[in-house]
């Protein structure tokens, strides 16, 4: 595999234009190092692949959802939502399914119903939380089979279905390194 380069960047409050932008400017920033020799030997010269990586929840509320979504698509970065936010990937460890969520208190309730023991002290909020990821990290290709089953279920449903998911995308594409 030819050297990778992950870069990582909270923020944005889990507005998707605001997190294209972040990219955007992550991007220039890198070019602008490289054409000054300023990253280090191994760097790779550009970014194969850039994701972006939110809930849908949080843009709904605020009305920005599509916005970001259409510049992302236009700068050809690949999107990893989920609907209404990350607890239904998590859920997606478990079970193929879900009922529609109106909102992430819902997800987390699904969550812990269906995950019995390992969830039952998850709350996104606390440290305690590190260790139940910890715990569903053994069951991924579970999680990505799954994603994949509710994403055939909801073909030509508008995007985003509720609930769904396209972290496995990024996931399976970690795991093939071409991320």
């Amino acid at each position: 595999m030819p050297d990778t380069l992950f870069v990582l960047l909270p923020g944005g409050s889990g507005i998707p234009a605001s997190l294209v932008e972040l990219a955007k400017q992550k991007i220039r920033d890198h070019e602008r190092k490289r054409k000054r020799n300023m990253l280090p030997y191994n760097a790779p010269a550009h970014f194969n692949e850039v994701w972006i990586v939110f809930d849908t929840e949080a843009a709904q509320l605020a009305g920005r959802l599509f916005d970001g979504v259409n510049d992302a698509r236009n700068e050809k970065f690949k999107i990893a939502h989920s609907t209404p936010c990350f607890e239904f990937w998590l859920a997606l460890h478990f079970k193929p399914d879900a009922p529609p969520m109106t909102n992430c208190l819902e997800a987390t309730r699904h969550l812990k119903k269906i995950g019995g023991t390992t969830c039952d002290g998850y709350d996104k909020k606390r440290e305690a939380s590190k260790m139940i990821m910890k715990a569903l990290v053994p069951s991924v290709n579970t999680a990505v089979t799954n994603a994949e089953i509710v994403t055939r279920n909801q073909k030509g449903e508008d995007f985003p279905a509720n609930p769904s998911t396209a972290v496995h995308l990024l996931v399976k594409s970690l795991k093939e390194g071409t991320a």
